[in-house]
């Protein structure tokens, strides 16, 4: 284990053959809340330096309208996580900042407002073919890692969500994101790692991380640790010679994250547009199924048993009265003819 350990502290990118340019390591941590992000990067710390536990790490704190600090921690001369507190729900990744965190375009260590980060991102990327642009102080190799609670079930119909989200970054950073599920001890490990598998990770660790109050060192918390760090060192040695250099990475990274924010905010309006036209359809209908409604009861009598019955009763008894007169009428006249015929009888016979 001394030995793992030696050789991630003396890692030295800039001295590997064919680096194109990268000197540091950068692993973006993200994931949702209470995920373990902050335990995950205090146990890292604590696994390089195991004379001592310390809490690094802080769970990040959002406001409305604000962006969460990107707390950044420097673990060896050449490796550096930063805590990424972008992603307050599955569904919300698509307004684009978390993409911007992890391309690394969001100030670390400071809140700022994150329609202010948005417009600094479109001032950057119209002046990507300036000639004059300031060279690029960072010269990182991202490497993105998404860390998430196994204590924290998935449903069938949230497995798209954290599938767009984990390939949209592969395709932003162009690296293959590594998950991290802590509490390994809870049952549900298994299922959450075939999930994973499900989407096409490849690089999957299960760990359980060290706590304030529980951070007696444990050799196979450490082992997990440590190994993880040599598997990403060796992916990113691995993915130098398929690289660009540092700039044009990450002017393509800026690229990719505005033109995301662009399609992502023009599909918000259509959204909006649609529901906005869906309630006045149904207002109109409304209106319409009101006023019919309306006309129906204007010429429909108020009263249809009182008021009506009385006049119709008068008309029927009248019609009847009217048809018995003229029967009696015409019975009396057939009776005076059979009568008077009767009579002319008898007197032509006498």
């Amino acid at each position: 284990m001394m030995d793992t350990l030696r050789s991630i502290k003396s890692l030295r990118l800039s001295e590997y053959h064919d680096n194109k340019g990268f000197d540091q390591i950068l692993m973006q941590i993200f994931g949702l809340p209470r995920s373990g992000k902050s335990s995950f990067i205090n146990s890292c710390e604590f696994a390089l330096d195991v004379s001592k536990f310390k809490k690094y790490a802080k769970p990040g704190h959002s406001k409305r309208g604000k962006s969460a600090v990107r707390r950044s921690h420097q673990l060896t001369d050449s490796i550096w996580m930063v805590n990424n507190p972008g992603l307050r729900a599955i569904h919300a990744f698509h307004d684009g900042e978390i993409f911007a965190q992890l391309g690394d375009f969001l100030p670390r260590d400071e809140e700022l407002e994150w329609s202010e980060c948005k417009e600094t991102l479109y001032r950057q990327h119209d002046r990507l073919n300036d000639k004059d642009r300031l060279k690029i102080l960072f010269c990182e190799f991202i490497v993105p890692v998404f860390v998430h609670s196994i204590s924290n079930p998935i449903s069938e119909e949230e497995i798209p969500l954290y599938k767009e989200l984990l390939d949209t970054t592969r395709k932003m950073t162009g690296m293959n994101p590594f998950v991290v599920l802590t509490h390994k001890n809870h049952k549900g490990k298994n299922s959450m790692t075939n999930i994973f598998k499900g989407m096409g990770i490849k690089k999957i660790f299960t760990v359980e991380n060290y706590a304030v109050k529980n951070h007696q060192p444990v050799r196979e918390k450490h082992e997990e640790m440590l190994h993880f760090f040599i598997e990403v060192i060796n992916e990113v040695k691995l993915s130098l010679k398929d690289r660009i250099t540092p700039k044009d990475e990450r002017d393509e990274r800026l690229r990719f994250v505005v033109k995301y924010i662009n399609r992502s905010d023009e599909q918000k309006t259509e959204e909006e547009q649609e529901r906005r036209m869906r309630e006045q359809q149904k207002k109109k209908m409304h209106e319409e199924i009101k006023k019919r409604h309306n006309d129906q009861k204007k010429n429909t009598p108020k009263e249809i048993g009182k008021a009506s019955e009385p006049k119709n009763g008068i008309k029927e008894h009248k019609n009847v009265s009217e048809t018995s007169f003229l029967s009696s009428h015409w019975l009396m006249v057939f009776i005076i003819a059979v009568l008077a015929v009767f009579y002319i009888v008898v007197t032509k016979s006498n």
